[in-house]
């Protein structure tokens, strides 16, 4: 297998996944599973990750770069978006156990159905990757 590059990623993208790209006057992007790839007009990629409570989306780091390179941009994805919701799970998880020793029952049903629906995004993912 030929070693993958940021470039052979957006051809992955926008060749075998049939995405939607959009164009601006300065690039073409796509956005996937909470990540934007761009394809500058001179060539570069550039992939961010949409995430987070900024305005600004950040540039994924070097970590996730290695994850998507090696896994390729669909299954990477898919391996990256596992990973952030299980973080949300776990915070989730501690949230429902102090609502539990709180006695704050509406709240503690509504995390409840929180944690349900994040494990539910997660086995879609899981199931995306077999």
């Amino acid at each position: 297998m030929e070693k993958r590059t940021q470039n052979s990623l957006w051809n992955e993208l926008v060749n075998e996944n049939n995405t939607p790209v959009f164009t601006t006057p300065t690039s073409k992007f796509t956005i996937l599973n909470g990540y934007k790839v761009v394809r500058m007009n001179d060539g570069e990629v550039i992939i961010y990750n949409t995430r987070g409570s900024s305005d600004f989306y950040k540039e994924i780091s070097s970590f996730d770069e290695v994850i998507l390179l090696r896994n390729g941009i669909i299954k990477g994805t898919h391996i990256l978006s596992i990973e952030y919701l299980e973080m949300k799970l776990e915070g989730m998880n501690r949230s429902i156990q102090h609502l539990m020793n709180s006695g704050r029952e509406q709240s503690l049903e509504k995390a409840r159905s929180t944690r349900s629906e994040i494990m539910s995004k997660i086995s879609k993912h899981y199931n995306k990757i077999k």
